[in-house]
């Protein structure tokens, strides 16, 4: 529910429709292949996040926040948790956003973060982005 909250406006502006099947299946593959962390509060899913170590870069994703918690501060916790790791295991943070999830783009570049590439995958946009502070940590 909150996948589908954070995201169907997106979703929506790009494909037209809300595509219940296809984002189930994005939905099952993408949240059973990392370590999904669920952010409760009363009781209540609020938000999810993954960060996670891969080969040769950290990676932040499936952060999705309910539309209420936006601009609480959770946001800029889980990116202070990345930055952590990234400079612990000397590898870069990336991350990927919709292109067309203003919102996010915004806060990401507030973080540090900068565009790297667009990422097509047809029919989706997707940006990738890199945090500034661990650029130097790039395989040439």
């Amino acid at each position: 529910a909150v996948f589908k909250q954070a995201m169907k406006s997106f979703i929506v502006k790009m494909l037209g429709e809300w595509p219940e099947e296809v984002e189930y299946a994005f939905f099952s593959k993408g949240f059973c292949s990392m370590p999904i962390q669920v952010i409760m509060h009363e009781g209540i899913r609020i938000g999810c996040f993954a960060i996670f170590e891969e080969e040769q870069r950290v990676t932040v994703q499936r952060m999705y926040m309910s539309p209420q918690w936006q601009n609480a501060g959770i946001g800029s916790w889980v990116i202070s948790e990345a930055l952590k790791l990234s400079h612990e295991v000397r590898k870069p943070l990336i991350t990927e956003v919709l292109a067309n999830n203003d919102l996010a783009i915004e806060f990401y570049l507030h973080k540090g973060f900068k565009k790297i590439r667009e990422q097509p995958d047809d029919p989706i946009i997707q940006l990738v982005i890199m945090h500034q502070d661990t650029e130097q940590y790039c395989v040439p």
